[in-house]
């Protein structure tokens, strides 16, 4: 069961990394794989430019669909935007930001923008899609969406990936003359497009198909995935994402101040009556944008709550994988090393009794001649196990070297130190190794030893119970001495 766990949390963990581009050249995966992907690919970027121009060309740049409290709310119809999207969380960053700068460059060139301006727009929705599969990647939402933490972080790197890209519609309200009164209007537009498309079209595709997708390029591919996400890339896409709307909240407090400025030198009432509107327009929409503003910087507290969670527990894992020995799980000879020195100097201090256990296991580069050493490896996880089961907490057990342990055991004199490896001996012997249709017989040999006022230091204690396993082994093996 314990495998099995690990298994599937190592599954969870790899189903959101990304397929480098690399992978339509790797001649070691199928040929059929590499097409799925390529066609697939090709057929996203084709149909998100098609769909890109006559979106545009029918206006659908910016569309009024409500007005609340005299505010008019705008949407813009971009269907592209899903199709990269689905191949963003599907195959990767890489993918879908290149479907996405193709159709955002097609249709901003066709919408007469000029060619250097439109090279820069149409990083737009690519660094809005870096923003959303970089958050939703770190922060390990299931691509399926199965829980709803996944459903939650899915959320919050969707509003965050819209406000990221959204700083383009400024660039696209510049591109004809007059048309500046149209950037809040396209930004909202922008905004409520991404957000309404992810949640209610991209989320329920991923539900349907992510966990399916993300098994065939894992059971395919795996070799070929990219590793984890950064820290540094994560605080890059928050930075992005609270800063632009931060940025364009602030320009349109400028726009209010300027404005008003007019009003005291404009004489025609139709003309004051144009600047009232667009002032309280402008006034409407700096409110709703600080509204925003706000909620991101919400959202953006809790990403880097989780952000620093993780690094808190990465730090703690590395210590961890500092002092554990990677093969039987138990402590290593560095902190074995270490306690060693504690409990001498306590022992020293207070008096205490201290007991140390050596032993090693009999001929064992016999069982791995016989049985190879993938059954070497086996035999000494289980004695590792043994060891942890007939011992206490506040013992220190570690694996000292090759087929060799040690016990630390304070408080416990020389007499229960045998007791014990009496005992552990004996569940050794009465239990050996299963390896696959092999049973592998096992014993060791103890040696022990208790720390004594004429130890000047604690290399003589160890040394008296290295000395003390030799003579059980020159005494015949499997035995306590």
């Amino acid at each position: 069961m314990r495998v099995d766990a690990v298994a599937g949390e190592e599954g969870r963990r790899t189903l959101l990394r990304s397929l480098p581009l690399r992978v339509l050249i790797a001649e070691e995966l199928p040929r059929r794989f590499r097409l799925s992907v390529g066609a697939t690919f090709l057929a996203f970027t084709v149909a998100s430019v098609f769909l890109g121009i006559l979106s545009r060309r029918c206006g659908f740049d910016a569309v009024q669909i409500a007005t609340v409290h005299d505010v008019p709310i705008y949407f813009t119809f971009y269907p592209p935007i899903i199709l990269s999207g689905i191949l963003t969380f599907w195959f990767g960053i890489g993918w879908g930001a290149a479907a996405a700068y193709v159709g955002t460059f097609a249709v901003s060139v066709d919408a007469g923008m000029s060619i250097p301006p439109a090279l820069i727009f149409s990083f737009a929705n690519p660094v809005g899609l870096f923003v959303m599969h970089t958050l939703a990647s770190a922060f390990r939402a299931e691509p399926d969406l199965s829980d709803f933490r996944s459903k939650a972080i899915f959320a919050a790197s969707v509003l965050l990936g819209a406000s990221a890209s959204s700083s383009a519609a400024f660039l696209w309200a510049l591109r004809g003359v007059g048309e500046t009164s149209m950037f809040f209007p396209l930004w909202e537009g922008w905004i409520l497009n991404n957000v309404l498309y992810f949640l209610l079209i991209v989320g329920p595709v991923l539900w349907l198909t992510g966990r399916k997708i993300a098994r065939w390029k894992e059971s395919r591919a795996g070799k070929f995935i990219i590793e984890e996400v950064t820290p540094v890339r994560i605080t890059a896409c928050l930075i992005i994402s609270l800063v632009v709307p931060v940025g364009i909240a602030i320009c349109l407090g400028f726009g209010v101040q300027r404005q008003l400025s007019m009003l005291g030198s404009i004489g025609t009432g139709d003309a004051i009556k144009s600047i009232h509107s667009q002032l309280q327009y402008s006034k409407s929409a700096q409110d709703i944008l600080l509204l925003i503003v706000g909620f991101l910087g919400i959202t953006g507290i809790y990403f880097f709550f989780l952000l620093f969670q993780q690094v808190f527990r990465a730090r703690q894992e590395l210590a961890k994988l500092s002092i554990t020995d990677s093969l039987t799980g138990l402590r290593n000879r560095r902190f074995a090393g270490e306690q060693l020195d504690i409990q001498f100097k306590r022992s020293r201090r207070h008096g205490a009794p201290c007991s140390l256990i050596i032993f090693d296991i009999d001929h064992f580069k016999s069982v791995n001649d016989e049985y190879g050493h993938p059954a070497g490896d086996r035999t000494l996880q289980e004695i590792a196990r043994y060891t942890v089961e007939n011992t206490r907490d506040v013992d220190t057990r570690a694996r000292f070297g090759g087929e060799e342990f040690i016990i630390i055991l304070p408080d416990t004199g020389v007499s229960g130190a045998r007791e014990l490896a009496e005992r552990l001996r004996r569940y050794i012997e009465d239990h050996p190794v299963e390896w696959g249709d092999v049973v592998i017989p096992v014993t060791a040999s103890f040696g022990t030893a208790e720390i004594v006022p004429e130890d000047p230091d604690l290399y003589r204690w160890v040394s008296r119970a290295d000395e003390a396993l030799y003579l059980a082994k020159k005494a015949g093996r499997n035995r306590v001495t």
